[in-house]
């Protein structure tokens, strides 16, 4: 600004056009910026002779910030964003030209003096200078009120760009044999893009895009997804810090050409370091299925499993419901158990077992969803004795086998479960030796480097012979299937046709 010397009258009807494109702001890319100079403009005579200069910087309005000092010679100089004035800011947005401006419905007062409210506003926001020692007393007493205006704009939010999430933290729920989130906005610009880390074993579905991804997945603004994974229990997500790729905020851009010189001052858009992020608490619990076979590996349709549930109100169990009967997979399915204050993640399964089995191959079992569970049952034999194996997981670490056989005769000085995986071969096999405990129980408890299907045998040893060999069976720590075996009281009675001349079997 300078002071104007002339005693020249003012013409109010002074008709400027001045072309702004609102949306043309400076993306700093550089370290200096072209100032330019427009119109000069007069203040109102009953405001004293003053003048300001139009100015823009890269072809953008700019504003004089120190209004008592000269305007600068056109020309290069050095720029640096201001973050740390937020006062600038709003007036650099809200005021004539910005995105925000206050005064686009304002028909009264003409566009020159809107630039001219705007530079006297903006300087004070920069340096407390309204112009010549004045202040907003100064202006009322002419009749402007430009104080209420810039109180009015310092009252106004912040500006910034939409970016969060609709939902930042969420408890996933069961559905479909899956646990899941709710749905998921970014709300963003469409161009901004936030890369989201999964969990092994997380899915991304992106409703706006129809895929699935696993790993990091790149969602953009304006996309809607959730969640999902297995019933498996896994630990809460936490995201992290996520930043938004392309994501801008709104800053003024100064220039400064020092000496008796004020600095000039614009709006621009820099990269805008703020973070969201996401979390999501897992449901704590599972599903548990049950293949039921005979001793001689033929599959039991007709058998009954209740399940219970702990009650610590009552301290007891309760029944909950019966485990259904999926002819297709042959399983007895349990639907998903969900620990809660209540049942503290206590359950138990209870067997009816069917006509024409013993009693003593009756299943019973109480568990925890964060304990170990009996995935295998079955009977081998030992010294020409029929003893009871379990084999056991927890259903929250699939990489550990617990071992425990019963009824073991009391020759028996030694029993081992040589145990391989089958991704690996028996090139990683481990013999794992149980141990006699105080109760008569042999068991050992072992933790496996693989996920995936195990194969396990047994061997013994007794006080004369060594390794000799009882039972095989394959195993999947990581499957929620528990494998029962009931005894046929009779036995099984197989017919076969012969040739009655030759005596030979017949097809």
């Amino acid at each position: 600004m300078r002071k104007y010397k002339s005693f020249l009258k003012i013409l109010f009807t002074l008709s400027i056009s001045i072309f702004l494109v609102l949306n043309n702001f400076i993306n700093v890319s550089a370290f200096t910026s072209n100032l330019t100079w427009g119109q000069e403009i007069y203040y109102p005579s009953w405001l004293g002779n003053w003048s300001t200069k139009m100015c823009y910087i890269n072809g953008s309005l700019a504003y004089c910030l120190e209004s008592s000092k000269d305007t600068p010679p056109e020309g290069q100089y050095a720029n640096s964003v201001i973050d740390t004035n937020e006062a600038l800011l709003k007036v650099l947005y809200y005021g004539y030209g910005g995105p925000g401006d206050v005064f686009k419905d304002d028909q009264v007062t003409n566009d020159t003096n809107k630039y001219l409210y705007t530079h006297i506003m903006a300087s004070y926001a920069y340096s407390g200078d309204i112009y010549g020692g004045k202040n907003w007393d100064d202006l009322l007493a002419n009749g402007i009120g430009l104080k209420w205006r810039y109180e009015q704009i310092q009252s106004m939010p912040v500006p910034t760009n939409e970016f969060n999430f609709s939902k930042s933290s969420l408890n996933a729920y069961y559905e479909n044999g899956q646990q899941r989130t709710e749905e998921i906005k970014l709300n963003a610009n469409n161009d901004v893009v936030v890369n989201i880390p999964l969990q092994d074993g997380v899915e991304l579905h992106n409703l706006t895009k129809g895929t699935v991804n696993t790993g990091i997945v790149s969602v953009n603004g304006g996309e809607t997804f959730y969640l999902s994974t297995t019933l498996e229990k896994r630990e809460d997500y936490s995201s992290g810090n996520l930043n938004g790729k392309n994501l801008v905020k709104y800053a003024p851009l100064v220039i400064r050409s020092g000496g008796n010189y004020q600095d000039e001052g614009t709006l621009t858009t820099v990269q805008d370091p703020v973070t969201i992020n996401l979390n999501i608490n897992w449901l704590d619990g599972s599903q548990i299925n049950i293949n039921k076979i005979d001793n001689y590996g033929e599959n039991i349709s007709n058998a009954k499993f209740d399940l219970l549930q702990w009650n610590k109100t009552t301290s007891q169990y309760e029944k909950l419901r019966e485990f259904s009967y999926n002819s297709v997979n042959k399983l007895y399915e349990s639907d998903f158990l969900e620990k809660t204050d209540l049942n503290e993640g206590k359950f138990k399964v209870e067997e009816t077992v069917p006509d024409g089995y013993t009693a003593s191959s009756r299943y019973e079992q109480e568990f925890t969803l964060d304990g170990y569970i009996d995935r295998s049952v079955f009977t081998a034999v030992i010294e020409g004795k029929e003893v009871n194996v379990k084999l056991s997981s927890t259903l929250a670490d699939n990489h550990y086998i617990k071992y425990e056989v019963t009824g073991v005769p009391d020759n028996v000085t030694l029993i081992k479960f040589p145990t391989w995986s089958v991704a690996g071969g028996q090139d990683d096999i481990d013999w794992v030796n149980l141990t006699k405990e105080s109760d008569g129980v042999w068991r050992a408890n072992k933790q496996m480097p693989e996920s995936g299907q195990y194969v396990i045998h047994i061997y013994y040893n007794t006080a004369v012979q060594e390794n000799l060999y009882s039972h095989a069976v394959n195993f999947w720590p990581s499957d929620t299937t528990i494998n029962v075996v009931n005894n046929r009281i009779m036995g099984k009675i197989s017919v076969d046709k012969l040739d009655y001349h030759a005596g030979e079997k017949l097809a």
